[in-house]
């Protein structure tokens, strides 16, 4: 790159994608540095803000407008946060793994979608020969297991007739192309969209949402949610665009969640915005709201995520409830608290924003979440089972809700928020995943690639053969030994991050300048291994002493009890130390 300055020094940073050593997987984020010098003057330092690589539709750390990495525990950027690695309707479940491939199993996945896999299989043009050479890019799941997905040659889907699609749109049980929606291209989507234009696709039962990378948001739903569309309109089997009132689309958002009849999103601005069957958190009632309203926030500050789920009545009348959470931790919730889903230690509905609640109804609030689940899939018919599990900063476990089948844990129908030791987890166990699916929960612990169990297992959908086929049983508390050792990207058993300097806000570091990092669970040690292009020594603390340009590979090894092993590549090129920075 050719110098056109003559007094600076500039420095740029970004991320990079996943690399894989032998068998250890890479789930983590790798650092570049780009360097410009100049040798007259004062030498000075002008640091840019780090931001992510630009990504490509199957390209790793994410994927239109995604991070793979940046979910469960170790996420943190609202922008990019990627909700759906880990997928569970009714009785079965999809992967993402840190190769970016999938896995799944459970009730009707097979690919004549009226099978049951009973152990984990990949989501490949041998198991699934509809795809052909396309590459999967985005699944989603819903109702009593419907499934979804998005290839680079369009939608798919396969399960259960009429949870998501109409008949006239997916006639058949096994794996389908969709290509019979109003508004849809030849890859299925709406107007001019493509499968690298899909930031986040999500589902529900009876509706599939779809984000563009743009910031759009489209609706395809069955004829009796009319208003879920957003757009007042009655059109069956179409894509709709959802609109804020009959000229103005919904625009610049950055998620997306649905549930029952119901509809949330986070825009770019910090604005919430709902429609369907809604609240809007202001103390006004429960309305049925044709386009897209904007909420009355919880709280200032800096939203991280959203989620929805809904409460049915015997004659579907839809009950919303709302979970948002924000960048400090502090978690909000708002609607029907009828299955005490809203965790305030109470069945009641509320039109405000109430923050759930420690230990009892004055206990302490929860401001210490770093990561939730709602269930926003549901079971089926009228049974809905609203409720939510969270992880705290110090990788806890809570959960509360309507606790059909024990999905949250113990034997209580109704449960108010209880900490994961009463389900069978020990106090030194950290979790960094959970996944709220219909009838189950699912969690990934620290150090452990084996997936925990607790609810209702049938027909597959703990993973493991010959144990999950007993329609009559459900787990009580969490179950280690059944399901099988799974590989989610964004929960690696290890994990480690530089802690200094900090990468995200000054990217500053030349070589001879130490670089230190961090391991999780701590009591790890840290070393180089082989096949770097540059030189350096690392202290089995993890501080890193870069002595010549190139990549240098550091791996962090857990000891005792969590034996994981992570490797990241790092790129440095020559600079000179600045006698001078600003």
């Amino acid at each position: 790159m050719k110098n056109n300055f003559t007094n600076s020094l500039y420095a740029w940073c970004c991320q990079s994608g996943e690399k894989r050593r032998g068998n250890i997987p890479v789930s983590s984020l790798a650092v570049r540095l780009m360097i410009v010098l100049s040798f007259a003057g004062w030498q000075q330092l002008h640091a840019q803000t780090c931001t992510a690589e630009p990504t490509t539709s199957a390209g790793l750390p994410g994927a239109n407008g995604t991070n793979f990495y940046n979910s469960g525990w170790y996420s943190s950027d609202p922008a990019t946060i990627e909700y759906d690695n880990f997928v569970s309707s009714f009785h079965s479940t999809i992967i993402r793994q840190s190769d970016g491939t999938f896995k799944l199993w459970g009730a009707l996945t097979a690919a004549n979608g009226t099978g049951n896999l009973t152990s984990p299989a990949s989501l490949n043009s041998t198991n699934y020969p509809a795809i052909g050479t396309s590459t999967p890019l985005k699944v989603a799941k819903a109702g009593n297991d419907a499934s979804v997905l998005l290839t680079t040659d369009g939608l798919y889907a396969w399960g259960k007739k009429n949870d998501i699609f109409t008949a006239a749109v997916a006639p058949a049980s096994q794996m389908q192309k969709i290509t019979a929606i109003v508004g849809a291209n030849s890859f299925g989507l709406p107007g001019t969209l493509t499968p690298t234009d899909v930031k986040m696709m999500t589902a529900t039962r009876y509706t599939l949402a779809i984000l563009s990378t743009s910031g759009s948001v489209y609706i395809l739903t069955l004829s009796n949610l009319t208003n879920i569309r957003g757009d007042n309109s009655t059109a069956t089997n179409a894509w709709i665009q959802v609109k804020t009132n009959a000229s103005t689309f919904l625009t610049n958002i950055i998620a997306v969640r649905v549930a029952d009849g119901t509809a949330l999103a986070l825009r770019s601005d910090n604005t919430l915005w709902t429609w369907g069957v809604s609240n809007l958190g202001d103390g006004s009632a429960k309305a049925s709201r044709t386009f897209a309203t904007q909420m009355t926030n919880p709280a200032p500050g800096t939203i991280k995520m959203i989620a929805v789920t809904t409460i049915n009545d015997a004659n579907q009348i839809y009950n919303p409830s709302y979970y948002v959470l924000y960048t400090d931790g502090n978690l909000y919730a708002l609607g029907n608290g009828g299955a005490f889903q809203l965790g305030d230690w109470t069945s009641n509905n509320r039109t405000t924003w109430v923050q759930p609640r420690y230990n009892s109804a004055t206990g302490p609030v929860m401001n210490d979440i770093k990561w939730f689940s709602a269930n926003e899939a549901f079971g089926t018919n009228l049974a809905t089972y609203p409720g939510v599990n969270v992880i705290t900063n110090d990788k806890k476990l809570w959960s509360w809700g309507q606790n059909s089948a024990n999905m949250y844990g113990g034997t209580a129908t109704f449960k108010d928020p209880q900490a994961g030791t009463s389900m069978g987890l020990s106090a030194s166990d950290n979790v960094i995943q959970v996944e709220t699916g219909g009838h189950t929960s699912m969690i990934l612990k620290e150090c452990s690639g084996q997936f925990g169990y607790v609810g209702h297992y049938v027909d597959g959908s703990i993973g493991a053969p010959g144990g999950s086929i007993n329609l009559s049983s459900a787990f009580t508390t969490y179950n280690f030994t059944l399901p099988p050792t799974v590989d989610v990207i964004g929960a690696p058993p290890v994990n480690f991050a530089a802690s200094s300097p900090t990468f995200n806000t000054s990217c500053q570091l030349c070589t001879n300048t130490p670089l230190t990092f961090v391991g999780s669970p701590s009591g790890g040690v840290f070393s180089i291994t082989t096949g770097g292009t540059g030189t350096g020594t690392i202290t089995s603390a993890g501080v890193l002493t870069v002595t010549s340009p190139g990549t240098i590979n550091v791996t962090y090894t857990g000891t005792g009890g969590c034996t994981g092993s992570l490797t990241r590549e790092y790129t440095f090129a020559a600079c000179a130390t600045p006698p001078h920075s600003e």
